[in-house]
């Protein structure tokens, strides 16, 4: 059906002469902008009827009160069900510092969110296929993992911004697009009269009415199709022009450059491709979803395995407007050690790829 609608639209609508540079880069950009909209919006909409079932109160305590390497492990998955870049994963960033949960822990969530989310990992399997995508997860669970216990080790803790340990501080999550819950553990949605009348709440317009955000709607069934549909919505309105930028890219390189670039300078036998590559990335932004036309691309034109994955992880997790976001709660020294072990991750786990594949 997509690549009919890119027939359509390179072919009749455009007239262009199959096979030249032009239409096969209108092709490739229509066909796969109708594929990838279609598909996010389908499975985000599914997952966050799902997800709308988290208490993220409850998360919290829950990997409070487990082992260490289980708690790393479930910071990670977290991470990779949290929305899509650090802008949303910040006030539970926070959130987690205020419960008491380890640095070390919380760093792992915070490393794993942009990486790896639930939407990219289906769309990234049908595009790149399921082995190269399940390496892709597992090793980006993986940085999480080692990332947040070296910077406990470190001692980076102490290089988080003050406010996020300020608990008189509530940051409401109503300004962020989830849920009405605050990080704080009083909510900025309490239905409680004399807290409302006390404090300010993002979700009520008069002091003297109960505020309505957090009201039981008439089913619960109802209340988690609102909830998909809000969220589907706002983040949709949010990274579609990363999406388009990300296909743009891609159909770009499928159209205009030769595979022979590609084998020259970040080919097998270039020994610096992968670091090339991560460094590629930094300047570049898009979300987990729009960096994967690039990489179909790459992986068409014969770049090696590792080297597009090490790209990948770069654009999605220290790219610069990614770090500019991670500054409202790290600390200059703290985002400096996190990029350049963030870099020797990527580049270890590129070489890796390249050896495996």
């Amino acid at each position: 059906m997509f690549e009919l609608l890119g027939d359509l639209v390179a072919y009749n609508l455009l007239s262009l002469e199959e096979g030249t540079r032009l239409a096969n880069a209108v092709h490739f950009f229509v066909m796969d902008v109708s594929k990838i909209l279609v598909l996010v919006t389908t499975i985000m909409f599914i997952i966050s009827f799902f997800r709308s079932k988290i208490d993220n109160e409850r998360v919290k305590k829950y990997i409070e009160g487990k082992p260490k390497w289980m708690s790393y492990l479930l910071a990670v998955c977290l991470g990779a069900i949290t929305p899509f870049c650090s802008c949303s994963s910040i006030p539970l960033f926070i959130g987690f510092i205020e419960a008491g949960i380890p640095f070390g822990i919380v760093m792992a969530f915070l490393i794993t969110s942009p990486m790896i989310n639930e939407v990219a990992v289906p769309i990234l399997g049908m595009s790149v296929g399921w082995d190269i995508t399940i390496a892709y997860v597992l090793t980006g669970m993986a940085v999480g993992i080692i990332g947040g216990l070296l910077l406990e080790k470190l001692g980076m803790a102490k290089h988080v911004e003050d406010h996020v340990y300020d608990k008189n501080k509530t940051v409401s999550a109503c300004s962020t697009g989830s849920s009405c819950d605050s990080v704080k553990s009083t909510s900025c949605c309490s239905t409680d009269k004399t807290e409302s009348e006390e404090k300010t709440s993002c979700c009520s317009s008069k002091k003297e009415e109960k505020s309505t955000c957090c009201s039981k709607p008439k089913s619960e069934l109802s209340k988690q199709l609102k909830f998909a549909y809000d969220y589907t919505k706002d983040t949709m309105f949010k990274i579609t022009p990363y999406i388009l930028i990300g296909i743009g890219i891609g159909a770009w390189i499928h159209g205009y450059v030769p595979e022979e670039f590609f084998l020259e300078h970040v080919g097998k036998d270039n020994l610096f491709a992968v670091p090339l590559a991560v460094l590629f990335g930094i300047p570049l932004y898009t979300d987990a979803v729009g960096v994967i036309p690039v990489a179909q691309v790459l992986l068409e034109k014969s770049v090696p395995v590792g080297t597009v994955m090490a790209m990948m992880m770069a654009v999605v997790a220290i790219s610069l407007p990614e770090l500019i976001i991670l500054r409202k709660v790290l600390k200059l020294k703290l985002i400096v050690v996190f990029v350049l072990l963030m870099f020797i991750s990527f580049n270890i786990v590129g070489y890796m790829f390249n050896a495996i594949f």
